[in-house]
């Protein structure tokens, strides 16, 4: 019979690295919308083309990678839990009390799950559009000298590259609140104790979490 402590462990360990994944993605996207943004949006367009660019291009793959790894560790967590409910049969059998507790946790382990895949389509759908205008015009920015009479003749530019920014900055914001959302449900369903229980019809230990 293996020690429950034993078990336990690799739960927790997923459990840590999750809600951490998770609340760093949602720390990032936030801080980009909020901090990064009003910043940048006080430099003249060109440069403010060129500055969204390089903070875009560093995150094109960061943020998805971290959406695939909590959302991973939550659905292998909402399935390690569907498990030991099976072993409750009966309504009086002791162990329905921990299997129905459990089955609280997997829903909030499933909307997880959920709201962190979403945070990988909604910039597919709803931040692509705005990513081909702002890219499109960090390189016709790049093709004219900083300052000079043509970028300076075309000030309406700037109205529009600011505008365009704003704009990815409140879509982007969605996505924040939405890894923050799962990083909450994760940490609570993360937070009730790991209950190792023996079903009465198998032999060997069940881990509830």
């Amino acid at each position: 019979m293996a020690n429950p402590s034993s078990q336990a462990w690799p739960i927790r360990t997923a459990q840590v690295l999750g809600v951490t994944s998770a609340a760093f993605l949602a720390g990032k996207t936030f801080s980009q919308s909020f901090s990064a943004t009003p910043a940048l949006l006080a430099a003249p367009a060109p440069l403010l083309a060129r500055q969204w660019k390089v903070m875009s291009s560093s995150d094109k793959y960061l943020a998805p990678a971290l959406a695939v790894l909590s959302s991973g560790i939550f659905s292998l967590l909402a399935f390690q839990g569907s498990r030991p409910s099976t072993c409750t049969q009966h309504a009086a059998d002791p162990l329905q009390e921990s299997s129905v507790f459990f089955s609280s946790n997997r829903r909030l382990y499933d909307v997880s799950t959920i709201l962190l895949i979403n945070t990988i389509i909604w910039p597919l759908l709803a931040l692509e559009p705005i990513n081909k205008k702002l890219e499109r015009k960090a390189a016709e920015f790049s093709e004219r000298v900083y300052g000079s009479a043509d970028v300076e003749a075309k000030l309406e530019r700037e109205e529009t590259t600011h505008y365009l920014v704003d704009r990815w900055a409140a879509v982007n914001l969605g996505r924040a609140v939405m890894s923050g959302v799962a990083a909450c449900c994760a940490t609570w369903a993360a937070v009730g104790p790991v209950v190792v229980v023996t079903p009465p019809a198998r032999g060997g230990w069940a881990l509830v979490s």
